[in-house]
């Protein structure tokens, strides 16, 4: 079982998925996608993507790459006046998001978020709707036709971290080692691809 938030699981994890099911056809594969943080050491999950380093101690972790996220918004909702005035669309902890805005200089009232999603291909629909400015990872938002960047010629808003995870008994099982090895290699070469 592995578990990656929506956009890792739907868009990244095919292909790599794909090389593993080639090598170890007899592997059956469960994919739980979901942006919460599932907790391996209860075993709702063998393996996590996560994108901070997980600090227990019964578990194994690998940074495997980075990748970086910026604002979207469809060219004519951006027409509309400055960036802190428009509509944004936010995460249930719309809160911790305004602030981390605010610390790379985009301050947005808390009024203008107007739409919230946990689920980030909800997000990217209501932005390529016109709906409001989303944050996304820039292998997503850069490729997509219905959206521009909204602070173009700025870097990323954000770089973050993709770690591997799993209990600590993954060195014992071939299984689960295979996979979290295949996933390591085909995530750091999915970012080397996009830099």
């Amino acid at each position: 079982t592995i578990t990656a938030s929506h956009l890792y699981a739907s868009e990244l994890l095919p292909p790599i998925l794909a090389r593993i099911r080639a090598e170890a056809p007899a592997l059956q594969i469960e994919i739980v996608a979901s942006n919460a943080i599932r907790d391996l050491m209860s075993r709702e999950a063998d393996i996590a993507i996560r994108h901070v380093r997980p600090d227990q101690p019964d578990l194994t972790a690998r940074k495997v790459a980075e990748d970086d996220a910026a604002l979207y918004a469809t060219p004519d909702l951006l027409a509309k006046g400055p960036l802190a005035t428009l509509p944004f669309i936010g995460y249930a902890y719309e809160d911790q998001y305004r602030t981390m805005l605010a610390q790379f200089g985009v301050a947005v009232p808390a009024e203008n978020f107007v739409l919230f999603s946990e689920d980030s291909h909800a997000q990217v629909a209501m932005a390529r709707a016109g709906l409001g400015v989303a944050v996304m990872p820039t292998w997503l938002g850069d490729t997509d036709a219905a959206l521009v960047r909204a602070q173009p010629g700025a870097p990323p808003l954000v770089r973050f971290p993709i770690w591997l995870a799993a209990h600590r008994e993954l060195h014992t099982s071939r299984r689960i080692r295979l996979v979290f090895d295949r996933l390591a290699e085909g995530l750091a070469t999915a970012a080397r691809a996009r830099a």
